[in-house]
């Protein structure tokens, strides 16, 4: 086994479900909480979320309109310069 997995991940892995995550993501929120920490959780499922969407203006917005800075170039590099090719060939 090659160990591929991140330890949280759970996604793609067996006796691993949306609900194991939840349920880890609720105990580290509830652990800062309890820790007397402020927690406010950033969830992101961008597997299809900009495919509709001008990238352009979306980074525009997020710049100019929400203030995004830090993570900005992040956005960036995910969503500029990528390009999708199917291909297929008969049996």
């Amino acid at each position: 086994m090659h160990s591929l997995f991140l330890v949280h991940q759970s996604a793609y892995r067996p006796r691993h479900s949306t609900e194991t995550a939840v349920v880890s993501v609720l105990d580290e929120i509830f652990h800062e909480v309890d820790s007397g920490k402020v927690c406010a959780p950033v969830l992101l499922d961008l597997s299809a979320a900009f495919d509709t969407v001008d990238h352009s203006i979306l980074l525009t917005v997020l710049k100019d309109r929400f203030g995004i800075k830090g993570v900005l170039d992040w956005f960036m590099s995910y969503l500029t310069g990528r390009i999708q090719c199917t291909s297929a060939s008969a049996g």
